[in-house]
């Protein structure tokens, strides 16, 4: 079942506020700001078979939960401290664009965000006295293109690529010594076929995202999570955009996009001349960035919910 369903997964860290460093005292000299943020909280992609918590999650698989939604308002509130003043309290279209993938945890983490950064400050933006709130626009044409390995179905050349990379790590791991036990273990309490990285990587994404939501990981699980099945999941991460083409295709054209605009705007020429954009999207989107602009050859974590990664010029 998990191989099945690895086309419609968005496994990918962070980097929890690395922009909540620096605009606070580069305002005067600050003039673009392109910020990436993974979704919020959200129920697993897929349920395992031996799940405890399958019907804790109303809203259904993949979907923001409460908590995620609440988390990205509060980021919301704290993107307004940290650039106010830089952009204006009421929303203006051409101060700042909003874009996000097509899935629903990404455009309503884009929502909320909005929320707490734009809250309603004047009689003309309030709808009603009992709402602090008002519609801010997002756009679904982000140039991220972790909708590959997603939405039903895979790039065909990256889906290659992909299962090429899945296949040999796994055998690595094999002739490692490090997966002889953990799969056999894991496949007879969950109740599912585990066999690659990628299955074990979906299990403990799901594990991953029921801990993050307050509740209890099984008795099974817990002596060896921390210590080596969130590993395993960091190691499907990288799989992801091992090479470069992998990283060109999933995160090239977000990149271009956040470059060029910094480009354009240094010689005066971008239109409309924004000051922010935000881009609403998921691990792998951060992770191919970090992966694209750092050399570093060590796994990175996967970028936890909320994870955002700021381009200041």
């Amino acid at each position: 079942m998990f191989q099945s369903l690895l086309a419609a997964t968005a496994v990918v860290y962070l980097l929890c506020n690395l922009e909540f460093a620096s605009a606070l005292e580069s305002k005067e000299t600050l003039e673009f700001v392109s910020i990436v943020f993974r979704h919020g909280n959200r129920a697993p992609l897929v349920h395992y078979k031996n799940d405890p918590y399958k019907g804790k999650f109303p809203d259904g698989v993949g979907q923001l939960t409460k908590k995620g939604k609440a988390n990205m308002y509060q980021k919301g509130k704290v993107l307004r401290k940290m650039y106010d003043g830089f952009i204006g309290r009421n929303f203006r279209s051409d101060e700042l664009y909003c874009t996000s993938t097509s899935s629903d945890r990404t455009l309503m983490t884009a929502q909320v965000v909005l929320a707490g950064m734009y809250p309603p400050v004047d009689s003309y933006h309030h709808l009603d006295p009992h709402l602090a709130w008002q519609p801010i626009p997002v756009h679904e044409d982000s140039p991220d293109k972790s909708s590959i390995f997603g939405h039903g179905s895979l790039c065909p050349r990256y889906s290659q690529v992909f299962y090429e990379q899945i296949n040999k790590t796994t055998e690595t791991l094999k002739k490692e010594g490090r997966v002889q036990e953990v799969f056999p273990y894991c496949e007879a309490h969950c109740g599912e076929q585990v066999r690659t990285v990628a299955d074990l990587g979906l299990l403990v994404d799901a594990l991953k995202s029921e801990a993050a939501d307050g509740l209890k990981l099984p008795d099974w699980v817990s002596e060896i999570y921390d210590s080596t099945l969130l590993g395993f999941l960091d190691i499907l991460m990288n799989v992801i955009v091992t090479t470069a083409e992998q990283k060109r295709l999933i995160t090239g054209p977000l990149l271009k996009q956040i470059l060029d605009n910094m480009s354009a705007k240094s010689k005066g020429t971008l239109k409309p001349n924004h000051k922010m954009v935000l881009y609403s999207g998921h691990d792998f989107s951060i992770l191919g960035l970090l992966g694209s602009i750092t050399k570093s050859k060590k796994l990175i974590p996967q970028p936890e919910f909320g994870a955002s990664l700021a381009f200041e010029m």
